[in-house]
């Protein structure tokens, strides 16, 4: 096997917990929607969110949409906290994260995320200074599993499929990374992360 030049994380349920449930109900809130009229708008598998996600709709475009569905002009401010406030740092993989770090590993992020949450997790969390690649799929233009998500994620890496790992919490990404010709895994615990790296000939002091 391959030692892998590049790794890979996924950021929700995987470097932070993440909870859409509550930025529905809070978003509903703003709106003066049912949750789930919100739910079935914005977070549904073609939902707005999966849009902006995706780089289909900007900001405006995305805000637009949402006013017209709640047949008013809401506050653009309180629907962009109630949308980004739904992330909590996952403690257990941070000593992993760090050592890798330290260790002068190249790591990066490859995520379906928004312009918003991209923006806000970037300042409410200063481990993302440790990835010096980000592969986001508002900026790519293709959300995992497509398979062109994975194509861009390499390129930006530099490096060769098989030289990439990558960990994600859906098995579905895990699956396309693997057809792509990545290494890659599901993520369970940071126990099982750190062991699994180790296995791969990736050294690190944890």
């Amino acid at each position: 096997m391959t030692t892998p030049c590049y790794l890979y994380f996924d950021i929700g349920n995987v470097l932070l917990h993440v909870s859409h449930e509550q930025a529905n109900q809070a978003m509903a809130d703003v709106a003066g929607m049912a949750p789930e009229t919100m739910r079935q708008l914005v977070f549904s598998d073609s939902g707005l969110e999966w849009k902006f996600e995706r780089g289909d709709l900007d900001e405006p475009a995305f805000l637009a949409a949402l006013n017209q569905a709640a047949g008013c002009e809401l506050d653009p401010a309180a629907i962009r906290k109630a949308n980004n406030e739904i992330f909590r740092l996952n403690t257990d993989i941070l000593p992993l994260v760090t050592s890798l770090r330290c260790s002068n590993h190249r790591l990066g992020v490859f995520s379906n995320t928004s312009s918003w949450h991209w923006a806000y997790m970037r300042h409410r969390f200063s481990f993302f200074s440790f990835f010096a690649g980000a592969a986001l799929s508002f900026e790519i233009g293709a959300m995992k599993p497509e398979p062109a998500a994975y194509a861009a994620a390499a390129s930006l890496a530099g490096c060769a499929p098989e030289e990439i790992f990558f960990v994600d919490d859906r098995p579905e990404n895990v699956a396309a990374a693997i057809v792509a010709g990545f290494q890659a895994v599901q993520y369970t615990t940071a126990v099982a992360l750190r062991d699994d790296l180790r296995s791969r000939g990736v050294h690190f002091n944890l």
